[in-house]
Parts: C-alpha cells; structure tokens; sequence
C-alpha cells in the first residue's frame, strides 16, 4: 500500500530554516535532535518541527520541498504554524490503538506516521490520520478523549489535516454526516475502494448509518 510523504520545515537553536520530505515526520525529527539527520542540521543546536505538508506521491513531495527552498525566509515562516498538534511516534501507537477500539473507529492498517495527535497541556486530547488507499487518501479515525470534547479539539485536528491534505478531494466515512458538513463535507459516490470499506465495514463496527463524504480543497 502506497505511503504519505511529508515536506516539512524545521528550524534549528541558530535560528537557521531546514526543508527535507520523509514518509515519517516523528522518525525524522528524531534523527535531526540525534545528529543522525541531515548534515546542515548538525551542530546548530535543538530542531523543532515548524511546519509541514502531506503530498501523494515522493516526486510531489520533491517538488514541493525545492519550491520551499526558493522561498524568502520570511514566507517560510509564514508557512501554516502546528499549535497544539504534532506527528504521532511508535510510542503513541499503543494510546491510538486502545482509543480506536474503544470509540468503535477504524482499526484497518494503523500505523503511526499517518496519524497526528492533538494535545492539552502535557496530555494526549485525540487524533485523526490520512490514510492511504490506492487512488485516493481518506481523512480518517478522528478522535477526541470524552474529557476533552466541547473544547474544540476535533475541529483543530480535521482543520489541521484539510490544510495540509495531500489530495483536492479529502474523502471521510462518517456517521457524523451532520458534524462534518460545517466543515464543506458533503455526500457523494466515492472511490471504489472506499465503497468496498462501506460494505465490509457494517462487519467490523457497531455503529450504523455509515456514508461516504468529500471535502473539495480548492489548492
């Protein structure tokens, strides 16, 4: 199955801007923090995760990251800022893992570099992830700790991932129709492999009244 690829901005402790792609942005950063990153970002002190992109394919993801490069340093620290919401790491996987299955979400091929998780504080508040399929990718298992609802923290991850969505058409398979039209979703036929998922999924969940919608970003 095909993987999300990430363009990504850090900034180092001299204050300096870095722009690099990987499939895993919590891997990534690790590397840079532990020296084993990208040579410019040795020696200039911590490295912060910035900004980031989603993109479809690595020659996309390529691309974006040279259009990057040839910014101003004023517009890349422009770019859209992350506020209270990061990339989930291995060690998030096992938080996302019970959540799933105890909101009754999609448990279908998890793993951690496609998800992003929302935080309050110093705690884990929810997340969301894109996933991909063969010919499309599905904003998918967006979750919310009951704690933490009414605060605005679904809203943040579904903004956040429409921001950064690696496709104009961002497909999700909801039963909260309702919630996610104020957001632009609207039904519609969807994709193939997303309607084999709406078949088998009445198997796999408890939950009823399952559609497909789509989100149309206009860049």
């Amino acid at each position: 199955m095909r993987k999300v690829w990430y363009v990504y901005v850090a900034e180092c402790g001299d204050g300096t801007l870095y722009t690099g792609v990987t499939t895993d942005l919590a891997r990534r950063m690790g590397e840079h923090a532990s020296g084993r990153g990208a040579k410019y970002t040795r020696g200039r002190g911590g490295v912060r995760l910035r900004a980031w992109e989603a993109c479809a394919t690595k020659g996309r993801a390529l691309s974006r990251e040279a259009a990057i490069k040839r910014m101003a340093r004023a517009v890349k620290r422009a770019l859209p800022a992350i506020d209270g919401i990061r990339p989930a790491a291995p060690g998030d996987l096992a938080f996302i893992q019970r959540t799933i299955a105890r909101l009754d979400l999609d448990a279908e091929r998890v793993s951690h570099e496609q998800f992003v998780i929302a935080t309050v504080g110093r705690s884990r508040a929810g997340f969301a992830r894109i996933k991909p399929y063969r010919a499309c990718f599905e904003l998918g298992s967006v979750a919310v700790l009951p704690r933490f609802r009414d605060r605005g923290v679904g809203a943040s991850l579904v903004r956040c991932l429409l921001e950064r969505f690696p496709s104009r058409a961002v497909w999700i398979t909801t039963d909260l129709r309702g919630w996610f039209e104020r957001f632009g979703f609207r039904e519609s036929r969807a994709p193939a492999e997303l309607r084999a998922k709406l078949r088998g999924i009445t198997h796999k969940v408890r939950r009823r009244g399952i559609r497909a919608l789509v989100y149309r970003r206009q860049s």
